[in-house]
């Protein structure tokens, strides 16, 4: 049986892409605002209906999965953390919209069996999360029934330390049972291309200021936010780019910090020779779960390399909701 998707917020299509990952049978509605991203979408997964600005949208499709991943801008401790409060006009609040319209597919009585949820991990921190339980209330006076997990892309085989929090509800009383993590720890090397165009590099000049007195050959001193004001980077390892000494956690071992929307996703590495460079669109890509024949096809629309971070850095980690696809659709693990 043919699966009914409404992709809200869709993006490039991670949800889909991981669908697919999984062989399962569906179609699909996105509802995307942003056209470059929904050119981007239909590149990889062939031409699919939008519904456009959620605003203006007054009906939902009929579906079996809805997924929404509203905007986290106003939620990440990154962003201007104005909030989701209904009403707020912010674009975090842009979730009630989602609310709205399942009231309306809940009166015409065709309100979707499955929902999935994911946003940044701040939207459980003490300025969020009264709206936030305010939303899963909502979802349980609609008949759903809701479970939540932060879940790190890094336990999901991906070289990324990115947290984001997923929830899954149930029209009914059934509660979803979240997947363990995947023993499988891939490094940030073994998706890094191996011939990068000089212009990803940083000079020679700005990289000798990271090259502290007494360095080793091994390694290389950069600058964060610690008490000592640098950490020691080593060949393979990820570094925050956009902001490297106010950010904590400027260093990764062997994978990256979260990507951002920005030049290189906001994220570097130590190259060989201890050249310091920015990540390439196809490298952040490949960080979110994407096989490359997707980032070439999107690059191909034409697509400016600027657009294809920020396609990267807002999209879902693959990896992550294929587990949770499995553990709903194949593995049915509910309680």
């Amino acid at each position: 049986e043919t699966l009914r998707v409404v992709e809200l917020f869709s993006g490039i299509g991670a949800q889909a892409q991981a669908l697919k990952n999984l062989g399962l049978d569906f179609t699909s509605t996105v509802c995307e605002i942003d056209e470059k991203a929904y050119r981007s979408y239909c590149a990889i997964h062939g031409d699919t209906p939008n519904l456009g600005d959620i605003t203006k949208v007054e009906h939902l499709p009929e579906c079996d999965l809805l997924t929404y991943s509203s905007p986290c801008q106003d939620l990440s401790v990154a962003g201007s953390q104005r909030g989701m409060g209904q009403g707020s006009g912010t674009r975090s609040s842009l979730l009630w919209d989602v609310g709205r319209l399942l009231s309306d597919a809940q009166r015409q009585g065709r309100a979707p069996q499955v929902l999935l949820m994911e946003n940044v991990d701040a939207i459980l921190n003490k300025k969020n999360i009264s709206e936030f339980n305010r939303w899963i209330d909502f979802l349980t006076n609609l008949g759903y029934t809701s479970s939540y997990k932060v879940l790190n892309a890094k336990d999901f085989g991906v070289p990324q330390n990115r947290k984001r929090c997923f929830m899954v509800s149930s029209l009914g009383v059934r509660g979803f049972i979240f997947p363990e993590v995947i023993p499988f720890d891939r490094r940030l090397r073994d998706v890094l291309d191996d011939d990068v165009d000089e212009s990803f590099y940083l000079s020679d000049d700005t990289v000798a200021k990271y090259k502290a007195h007494e360095i080793s050959p091994s390694n290389i001193r950069y600058p964060c936010a610690t008490v000592k004001g640098y950490m020691d980077a080593y060949e393979g390892d990820g570094l925050v780019m956009n902001r490297p000494t106010k950010a904590r956690g400027t260093v990764q071992q062997e994978r990256v910090p979260t990507l951002t929307t920005g030049n290189g996703c906001g994220t570097g590495t130590v190259d060989k020779g201890l050249r310091i460079r920015y990540l390439t669109p196809r490298e952040c890509w490949r960080l979110m779960g994407f096989p490359d024949s997707a980032y070439e096809v999107a690059r191909d629309v034409p697509t400016s390399r600027t657009q294809l971070y920020k396609q990267a850095g807002n999209s879902i980690v693959v990896p992550c909701l294929e587990t949770i696809f499995k553990a709903i659709y194949i593995d049915h693990s509910w309680q």
